[in-house]
C-alpha cells in the first residue's frame, strides 16, 4: 500500500527510496484486474446473462460514488457510496422502484453541475488570462518564427473575446455531451 502510494505520487523518488516501481505498477494492475473480475463474476451471478453493457450502470454508479466523495479519497468514495446507496433506497421507498437508475443519474447531474462545471468554467478563465497576459511575449515568439505578428495577436484577442462570449455555452455544450452520453448508456 505504501509503495502504491509512493509511486502514484513521484516514480523518481519511490525508486530512489528503493522501491521497485515496474513490480509495483505490474502488482497494482493485477490487484485492480482481480477485483474487476471478482465484481464481474459477482454481478453476472446475479444478472445471469451478459451483454456489452451489463456492468453500465454498476459502473455509472461507481463513477457517481467516486465523484459525489471526492475523486482521490477512498474514504470519500466509500461514504460517497454509502450516501448513494441510501439516496437510491429512500428513492426505491418512497418515489418509484423504476425510476431508481434515473434518480442515480439525477444525483451524477447535480454533483457534475456542482463540482465539475464550475471547475472547467474556472480554468477556462484561468486561460484566457494567461494568454491575454503574456500576449506580447507570444506576438514575440510568432516573430521569432518568422510570422506576422499582429495577425496572430488579432487572432488571440479575437478567439478570447469570443470564448469570454460564448463561455456558458461551451460550458452547457460539453455538460450536454456528458449527459447524452451517460444517457445513452442508461436505455
Amino acid at each position: 500500500g505504501k509503495a502504491m502510494r509512493a509511486v502514484s505520487e513521484d516514480r523518481d523518488a519511490a525508486q530512489l527510496m528503493g522501491i521497485n516501481v515496474n513490480r509495483t505498477i505490474s502488482i497494482t494492475f493485477a490487484i485492480g484486474s482481480a477485483l474487476a473480475a471478482v465484481a464481474g463474476v459477482l454481478l453476472c451471478s446475479k444478472v445471469q446473462s451478459v451483454w456489452p453493457t451489463v456492468g453500465s450502470m454498476p459502473g455509472i454508479r461507481a463513477f457517481t460514488a467516486a465523484v459525489f466523495g471526492g475523486i482521490g479519497s477512498i474514504p470519500g468514495a466509500f461514504l460517497g457510496g454509502i450516501l448513494l446507496g441510501i439516496i437510491e433506497a429512500m428513492a426505491k421507498a418512497y418515489i418509484s422502484t423504476q425510476l431508481s437508475n434515473s434518480i442515480v443519474f439525477a444525483v451524477l447531474i447535480v454533483v457534475l453541475l456542482r463540482f465539475i462545471v464550475p471547475q472547467f468554467i474556472s480554468a477556462v478563465t484561468n486561460v484566457i488570462t494567461i494568454v491575454t497576459a503574456n500576449e506580447d511575449k507570444i506576438a514575440a515568439f510568432v516573430a521569432r518564427l518568422g510570422l506576422n505578428p499582429e495577425f496572430v495577436t488579432s487572432k488571440i484577442t479575437e478567439f478570447t473575446d469570443w470564448v469570454r462570449a460564448n463561455l456558458s455555452l461551451i460550458a452547457g455544450t460539453a455538460f450536454n455531451t456528458v449527459v447524452s452520453m451517460f444517457s445513452s448508456v442508461t436505455d
